[in-house]
């Protein structure tokens, strides 16, 4: 079964969408449209399918995600209202003073071993049940490992999230992570690619001195999909990818 991204182009490069039930990884590097991209997800499954979904954001505050949501002509302040979506803070960048409901809190902060991956994932499991998502967003995957000291535990906790995710039933999942450019095939702990059903590469690269948008489907489990990069565009109604057009670059020219 097919879960419809509503992203003009996606759906097409993809075979018909994301296969449900799946985790699936969105990598870029900084500005590449990884929080539109998963946004639009969200906001779409609610809007348009009738799918609740939930947004976990790890790095920017929920001010900061509800204003760029406004801003791409998204109403997430009625869709929350509703019950269709749902935003949880789970920063530990902030201060707990600035806690709103559905927030993950302890006295800690990123790197005291009170901020337990498990806490993120029983508040996403109390969530689905409440809201009957069938969507999932977190976004990022760093400040919520970047904190274990060794490169295994870090890896470890990946796994454990993955897993965690994938016992989901019903549920399709998106989390976005950074990549280490200009090597666009390498992430921060080297394994996030290889543990999850698909990858999506969003590239921002400057060619020649001027900065171009692509989009690959690296990897997807279990289905065909196109295997060129697409040309995108961010637009005041968020991604619009051209799926009949494809993007190539002399990477020796790359800047």
């Amino acid at each position: 079964m097919r879960v419809l991204t509503g992203i003009p182009g996606f759906d097409e490069i993809t075979n018909g969408g994301l296969l449900k039930g799946r985790t699936y990884l969105v990598l870029g590097g900084p500005g590449a449209g990884k929080t539109i991209f998963s946004l639009q997800y969200i906001c779409n499954g609610a809007i348009s399918y009738d799918e609740p979904g939930i947004y976990v954001t790890l790095e920017e505050s929920v001010e900061s995600i509800v204003t760029t949501a406004k801003s791409l002509g998204w109403d997430i302040d009625s869709l929350q209202a509703e019950g269709k979506v749902r935003i949880i803070d789970a920063s530990p960048y902030y201060s707990p003073v600035v806690a709103t409901k559905y927030a993950i809190r302890t006295e800690s902060v990123l790197g005291e071993a009170e901020f337990e991956i498990n806490s993120v994932i029983d508040i996403i499991n109390k969530s689905i049940i409440e809201l009957g998502a069938t969507r999932l967003v977190i976004d990022a995957l760093t400040p919520l490992i970047i904190q274990y000291k060794t490169l295994f535990e870090a890896r470890m906790k990946i796994l454990s999230l993955i897993k965690a995710l994938k016992e989901l039933e019903g549920v399709t999942s998106l989390i976005t992570a950074e990549v280490i450019p200009p090597n666009w095939e390498s992430t921060l702990f080297g394994i996030e690619r290889y543990v999850v059903d698909g990858v999506i590469m969003l590239y921002y690269i400057r060619v020649r001195g001027e900065r171009i948008r692509g989009v690959e489907v690296v990897k997807l489990r279990g289905s065909p999909h196109s295997h060129s990069i697409h040309p995108f565009k961010i637009t005041p109604k968020g991604i619009i990818i051209y799926p009949k057009e494809k993007l190539t670059w002399d990477e020796e020219r790359i800047l």
